[in-house]
């Protein structure tokens, strides 16, 4: 589980040191946290909302849409040497709908980002030889 931190006036969330991967569901889970913790929602407006994962049967689901909203950001830590980050599962768009919005830049950070225009979630479940396997694909 990745740590984030919120900074209410800069409206900015960053995923701390260690960590160089979060998932968009895990920033929205927390966001939703953050929002439950400061009663921020009720003062400033909500961080962000998120739609999708809707069922489409046979173990297929909408992915996720996160969209960040009243201007917060999402960045990653400052680092000492060029680091690679990424930004997984989903996608993560500004209301703005101007690319690149959604994030802010700190140094030596790159962030790795593949957005998709119809994410899709498929969850199969297959029985052999007495075990059960679970997969789980994401389609971008």
């Amino acid at each position: 589980m990745a740590v984030l931190d919120f900074n209410h006036n800069l409206k900015q969330i960053t995923v701390l040191i260690p960590d160089v991967k979060i998932t968009i569901q895990e920033v929205y889970n927390k966001a939703k946290d953050e929002e439950d913790f400061t009663h921020i929602a009720m003062t400033t407006g909500t961080i962000c909302t998120a739609s999708g994962k809707e069922n489409l049967g046979e173990g297929n689901f909408i992915g996720i849409t996160m969209t960040m909203q009243n201007g917060w950001t999402l960045g990653f830590e400052e680092r000492v040497v060029d680091t690679p980050v990424q930004v997984l599962d989903g996608n993560i768009v500004a209301v703005s709908g101007v690319v690149g919005e959604q994030f802010h830049f700190t140094p030596f950070t790159q962030i790795l980002y593949q957005g998709s225009v119809s994410p899709t979630i498929s969850v199969a479940t297959v029985e052999s030889g007495g075990g059960t396997a679970n997969f789980r694909s994401m389609d971008f």
